[in-house]
């Protein structure tokens, strides 16, 4: 069988495109663009199959799944925030921890 290719042809054209359009920019230009990403960091195994070892008898324990915590962070050639650690999962479109939106969190960053 064959493999298939992570990024298709068009896919890793646009890419090059993209930074050949940008090597040519200034400083300015670099300290307004914000970079951001985040991770999902599970604290009991992950979030695919489980297997639990139990004694005949044996009850469930809730330790075999759950908690998790998402971290967000950003930078610029300007700056960089702080890094925001947002509890269970919530789209960061809901904010972090105080309620925040995404915007507000991006706008207290730098």
């Amino acid at each position: 069988m064959a493999a298939i290719p992570l990024l298709k042809m068009m896919r890793k054209k646009a890419s090059k495109q993209f930074a050949e359009d940008k090597q040519t920019k200034d400083k300015d230009y670099w300290n307004h663009v914000l970079w951001s990403d985040e991770t999902k960091i599970n604290l009991f195994g992950s979030d695919g199959v489980k297997r639990v070892w139990r004694q005949p008898g044996e009850e469930y324990k809730d330790k075999c799944g759950g908690g998790r915590v998402l971290v967000w962070g950003c930078m610029s050639a300007a700056c960089y925030g702080e890094q925001q650690f947002i509890e269970g999962i919530r789209h960061l479109t809901t904010g972090g921890n105080s309620g925040d939106s995404a915007l507000t969190m991006v706008e207290r960053a730098c």
